[in-house]
């Protein structure tokens, strides 16, 4: 019981400096037997000196702390910090001895590759330079150290356990402090306490048994002694690993939790901004791409009747359809790379972009016989024959536009992880630019029709390919490493995640589109799809804002898994779903108190803008829960929850809201609104779904999955690379 448990209750102030100090006598008569080293004496009444100097340091933070403990009666956190302190001095005493007189050169190598990127950033340079200084002070020596290498490590271990104890939080401290030590142990101990610490947990958890096979890894023991330290026997092991090891979550860089309404309102700001920042140029990006659909059609409609309604079928039915699907099969990446930069591991992006961009390739492929054979397909479907013909064949012209989605949609999720969405925003305006100039040419001047339309569209999209692809080879070069034989591995467990979030959002993208079709067989079908269709308009308007937000939240949500920052991804999903909220809330009571006005921007039939504002109740409540709902689906893409989500999207959708929907529709007489209501109770209940499993969600489980899922994927990659 005379050991400092790190593990364990906190003593009291007093009796926590005597045992501290029994400690440091008993460390200076253990390895004092280790040698006579003048070097090391020096060093310890250096390190007396140091000792003094923090004492006064925590002095005042415990003045500091009885000041903020009349705020906010914290003064287990004072009691902490000091106690972390104490054993931070003992700690860095005990790490310096064993590195000394026990550690193996590359042992030290280790731990400059392992400690060093966690505490000043990935910089291969510097890390390469502290190695070439421990092998020039150890040419002669095979098992031990010099004390000048051992200077070169000693900073990086302060800074990082120093860094966790500004935090204030004693169980990570306690966490960190064991899993260096470990490091710091000779190889010979660290094999032999792991076989202690199996025999341990073998045994049970008898924590009174005396036997060999019980005691638990000790650090800083010499044979026959008392243990410096008493150490929890569960610790497992830290692996040399480039991805997320043990370590499951870290506060560096996290909230410490909202004590306060100051600290309410700071959550609020910063989630804010990054969110905003983020969700902003994405939006106006997604409205470029909307104008030059909408701009096409424009230009078409002046060619005839038959031109726009070739065209705008061709566009809302065959490429709605293929990009849908290629968006979602892309949407594995905001997963993947999401976590991937918050874990740090930025040279892993380039590899799984290039990894999407053979699946996508092969995906267009496979949608090829859609484009091929569109005319007999929209016939089957019940379109004009004269509408199919042309339809079919300006299809078949935008098939390089279809392609030109598989370099996008990669190039475009690998830029959002690292938040670099400033550049698409100016990307998609010089492209909506482009695209009129070169309507302008091929309709007006050279007289093309819709092939000059398809030809324009084609070009567009090519050139924000190109554009995002010169971008990131260009200027991305943490994350574009050059082409990688490692992108062709594992590509069907890339194609099963891909499958799960093409699935997810193609269901929701094909609910509201049932909703069209299923309008346009009611009676006065002409009046009805009309109506609905003005409202669709509105809905997809505020619809292109809200899709900025969920793409910005699943930037956020899968960074923050990525870093192990559990409570920063709970606080960002907290603020925006309130914010998206309020957002939804405020345009539904804009729709409402102008439902007889809003309908006139669109048409001047007086039965029409009745129509409409019949519908604007149901208008209102479906902008509310869309305000929520692409917030959700962010979450579940940042968070890799794309198969469950995508059970849900089919059983609340497609089991619950369309058959409510054609039930109330159609047989209970109430036609487009009972169809609308139907199709909204769906849409419900899966955002009360998803909010109750967000509600339930255990945050730092979330992260040990997202360090299991870099693992994973960086392992295999690694592992073949040093073959």
């Amino acid at each position: 019981m005379g050991k400092i448990c790190l593990g364990g209750c906190l003593r009291g102030p007093r009796e926590e400096e005597k045992l501290f100090d029994r400690k440091i006598v008993e460390g200076q008569q253990i390895h004092g037997r280790l040698g006579d080293d003048k070097t090391y004496i020096e060093a310890l009444g250096k390190e007396q000196r140091i000792r003094d100097d923090d004492h006064k340091r925590k002095q005042e933070c415990r003045d500091d702390g009885v000041k903020r403990n009349k705020d906010n009666n914290s003064h287990l956190r004072v009691k902490t910090r000091r106690v972390c302190d104490e054993k931070m001095i003992w700690l860095k005493k005990s790490i310096v001895v064993e590195m000394v007189h026990s550690i193996r050169k590359e042992d030290m190598h280790n731990m400059i590759i392992n400690i060093w990127p966690e505490t000043h950033g990935v910089n291969m340079e510097r890390i390469l330079g502290a190695i070439e200084v421990v092998d020039k002070f150890d040419q002669d020596v095979e098992e031990g150290i010099s004390v000048e290498s051992t200077k070169v490590i000693m900073p990086f271990v302060e800074d990082h356990l120093l860094l966790k104890v500004e935090n204030e939080e004693y169980e990570i401290f306690v966490k960190e402090m064991d899993r260096y030590s470990y490091d710091c142990m000779p190889k010979t101990k660290k094999s032999a306490k792991i076989g202690t610490k199996n025999e341990a947990n073998n045994a049970g958890e008898s924590s009174d048994s005396s036997s060999a096979e019980s005691t638990p890894r000790v650090i800083g023991t010499s044979k026959g002694e008392t243990p410096l330290f008493h150490v929890p026997s569960s610790l497992e092991t830290a692996e040399l690993h480039h991805a997320p090891d043990v370590l499951l979550e870290t506060n560096a860089g996290d909230y410490s939790g909202i004590g306060s309404f100051g600290d309410l309102k700071n959550v609020i700001f910063v989630e804010s901004t990054k969110v905003w920042s983020i969700a902003g140029p994405i939006a106006f990006n997604i409205l470029c791409n909307y104008a030059i659909n909408s701009f096409t059609n424009i230009f078409v409609g002046h060619l005839g009747d038959l031109e726009l309604s070739a065209v705008a079928i061709s566009l809302s039915v065959v490429s709605n359809f293929s990009f849908g699907f290629l968006l979602g099969m892309a949407s594995a990446l905001e997963t993947l790379c999401g976590q991937a930069f918050g874990a740090g591991q930025v040279e892993m992006l380039g590899v799984y972009m290039q990894r999407s961009w053979i699946i996508l390739f092969g995906t267009c492929i496979c949608l090829l016989p859609l484009y091929l054979y569109a005319k007999p397909i929209l016939i089957l479907l019940g379109q004009d024959h004269s509408i199919a013909d042309l339809a079919g064949t300006f299809t078949i012209q935008t098939i390089p536009q279809m392609f030109s989605l598989a370099i996008n949609f990669p190039t475009q999720k690998f830029l959002q992880a690292q938040s670099r969405v400033g550049i698409l925003a100016w990307l998609g305006f010089i492209s909506l630019t482009v695209h009129i100039g070169i309507l302008v040419l091929f309709i007006k001047v050279l007289g093309w029709g819709t092939a000059g339309a398809a030809a324009a569209y084609d070009i567009s999209a090519w050139g924000v390919s190109l554009s995002q692809m010169i971008y990131v080879v260009g200027w991305c070069n943490e994350g574009w490493k050059g082409l990688s034989w490692l992108a062709f591995k594992d590509l069907w467990a890339f194609v099963k995640l891909s499958f799960a979030s093409a699935v997810m959002l193609c269901l929701e993208i094909w609910y509201f589109m049932t909703l069209i079709v299923l309008t346009g067989h009611l009676e006065n079908p002409v009046l009805a799809v009309g109506s609905l269709s003005i409202c669709m308009n509105v809905n997809g308007w505020e619809g292109i804002f809200f899709i900025g937000i969920n793409a910005a939240v699943s930037v956020r949500v899968s960074n923050e898994l990525g870093s192990g920052h559990p409570k920063a991804a709970k606080y960002s999903v907290i603020v925006t779903v309130v914010e998206s909220l309020i957002i939804g809330i405020l345009s539904a009571i804009v729709i409402l108190v102008n439902k007889d006005r809003f309908a006139v921007i669109f048409t001047d039939s007086v039965e029409m803008q009745k129509a409409v504002s019949k519908l604007s109740s149901l208008l209102g409540i479906t902008m509310i829960l869309n305000s929520v709902q692409p917030v959700i689906s962010g979450v579940a893409v940042g968070g890799g929850w794309q198969a469950l989500v995508a059970y849900i999207n089919l059983f609340c959708y497609y089991i619950i809201g369309l058959p409510l929907g054609f039930l109330l529709g159609y047989k209970l007489g109430y036609r487009v609104q009972g169809i609308w209501v139907g199709m909204i109770c769906g849409t419900m209940l899966q955002t009360m779904i998803l909010i109750y499993i967000i509600y339930k969600t255990n945050w730092k489980k979330e992260v040990e999955q997202a360090s299991e899922r870099m693992r994973k994927w960086t392992g295999q990659e690694l592992e073949i690379s040093a073959t």
